[in-house]
C-alpha cells in the first residue's frame, strides 16, 4: 500500500538539500574515497596503454578487447565502491575506505549483473524510442542501491526499483536529469575532475541513496 502522505513530503528539492547536508558531513571521507578510486584507474589504464605496446597484430587487437574489459570491469567496481560508501555512511556504519573496498568486492556479483542489465535496458530504450528513455532510467535507477542492501537477482532488482519509483516518478526523474548535467560538467578539462571529485560525484550518489530510503518510506 502505497502512503500518499509520504509521496507528496518526498519531493526532489527536499531529497537534494538533506543530500547535500549528508555529503557535507562525510565530505573528506568521501571525496578521499573517490579521490582514491580515480587515480588507481588512472594509473591502471595507463599500464594497460604501456603494455599494449608489447603487441602487434592480430595479439594487439585481443589484447586491446581483454584490456578494455579489465577497465569497464574496474569502473563499475568503483560505481559501486561509492554507491555502497554512501549507503553505510547514510545509515551511521562507522566504516574505512578499506572496509568500503573489502565489503564491495564481496558483493560485487550482485552489482555487476544488475548495472549490466540496466545499461542493456536503458540503451534500448534510448536506441528504439529516444523520449521513453526519459522514464525507462529513473525507473530502474534505484536498482543499483537495492542490489547492494534487498536483492541479488538483477530482475527482482529491476522490478523492486520500478514498484518504488511508482508512487513518485517526478523525485526520481529529477534525480537522474541533475545526475545528468552533473556528468557533462565533468566532462569539462581540469576543472570538471575537481568538481566531479570533490562534489558531482558524492552528491550523485548519494542523492541516489536517499531517494532510495525515502521512497521505502512511501510504502506500507
Amino acid at each position: 500500500m502505497i502512503n500518499y502522505k509520504q509521496v507528496r513530503e518526498t519531493s526532489f528539492k527536499k531529497i537534494a538539500v538533506k543530500s547535500w547536508d549528508e555529503v557535507l558531513d562525510y565530505w573528506i571521507f568521501v571525496s578521499t574515497l573517490v579521490l582514491t578510486l580515480t587515480l588507481a584507474l588512472y594509473f591502471i589504464r595507463y599500464f594497460l596503454l604501456l603494455a599494449l605496446n608489447l603487441f602487434h597484430g592480430e595479439w594487439l587487437i585481443f589484447f586491446s578487447i581483454v584490456f578494455l574489459l579489465i577497465e569497464v570491469v574496474l569502473v563499475i567496481f568503483a560505481i559501486e565502491c561509492i554507491i555502497l560508501c554512501s549507503i553505510l555512511l547514510h545509515e551511521k556504519k562507522r566504516i574505512s575506505i578499506l572496509d568500503v573496498i573489502q565489503d564491495s568486492y564481496e558483493k560485487y556479483y550482485r552489482f555487476l549483473p544488475t548495472i549490466l542489465l540496466f545499461i542493456v535496458v536503458s540503451a534500448v530504450s534510448l536506441i528504439l524510442f529516444v523520449i521513453p528513455a526519459f522514464f525507462v532510467v529513473p525507473k530502474y535507477s534505484l536498482s543499483l542501491v537495492i542490489c547492494l542492501r534487498e536483492s541479488n537477482d538483477p530482475v527482482r532488482a529491476l522490478k523492486r526499483s520500478a514498484k518504488l519509483t511508482r508512487g513518485n516518478f517526478p523525485a526520481s526523474f529529477w534525480v537522474v536529469i541533475t545526475s545528468a548535467i552533473l556528468f557533462l560538467v565533468i566532462r569539462i578539462p581540469i576543472v570538471g575532475w575537481l568538481f566531479g571529485v570533490f562534489f558531482a560525484v558524492p552528491f550523485i550518489a548519494n542523492t541516489l541513496v536517499l531517494l532510495y530510503y525515502e521512497l521505502k518510506k512511501t510504502y506500507v
